[in-house]
């Protein structure tokens, strides 16, 4: 990001209102493939749009139109997600090019409302091998999805991440290696008894 967008980030002041919110979120939208974890930060302002049968989340009532005023001032938790998004866009490592010769790793993690993965290559700095970004990937759960126990979701951040970078995974000249924190994912490649849901 260019010095003077890095400078109007870091003056933004929090939303006053429904607009300000959509303005601010549809300017972090357009940058979240560089921000890890980037539905997690944001869903406390995202939940602030909600509308019609998830109006209880937010505890407002609904207008006539149907849509849900957004409490502000920010409470204190949307506070924190909006000046960890302003840090994230200020401060965010830079991804590299893909290079199809290098090895990839993806990693993935679950969260009770959201998947995300990073793609990584290792990439020689100063004579050592590191693994640095080359794309970030996040997903808000559907409602169905959020109802899953949390080895499917991590299996689902696996199969969505790796669905969302096939442009990458095909033709993958060296096995890719794949890292999750969950241990209960082992069952999956061992147990005959998987469920339909599972199978897919």
């Amino acid at each position: 990001m260019d010095p003077e967008r890095i400078r109007a980030v870091k003056e933004w002041l929090p939303p006053q209102d429904v607009h300000q919110l959509q303005v601010f979120l549809g300017f972090a939208n357009f940058f979240r493939r560089f921000i890890k974890n980037y539905l997690r930060i944001a869903a406390p302002l995202l939940n602030l749009l909600k509308t019609g049968k998830n109006k209880k989340e937010i505890g407002v009532k609904v207008r006539q139109t149907n849509v849900v005023p957004a409490p502000f001032p920010l409470s204190k938790t949307a506070l924190e997600a909006f000046k960890a998004l302003k840090e994230a866009f200020t401060s965010a490592p830079l991804l590299r090019y893909f290079d199809k010769n290098k090895s990839m790793r993806v990693e993935t993690d679950a969260s009770a409302f959201a998947i995300g993965g990073i793609l990584t290559q290792q990439f020689k700095i100063d004579g050592h091998l590191h693994w640095l970004p080359v794309a970030y990937y996040s997903k808000k759960l559907l409602d169905m999805e959020t109802r899953y126990g949390m080895g499917e979701q991590e299996l689902l951040a696996i199969v969505e991440a790796m669905h969302h970078w096939r442009h990458y995974c095909r033709g993958a000249r060296h096995p890719i290696v794949v890292l999750t924190d969950h241990a209960n994912l082992v069952w999956f490649m061992t147990t005959p008894n998987l469920t339909r849901r599972q199978l897919k």
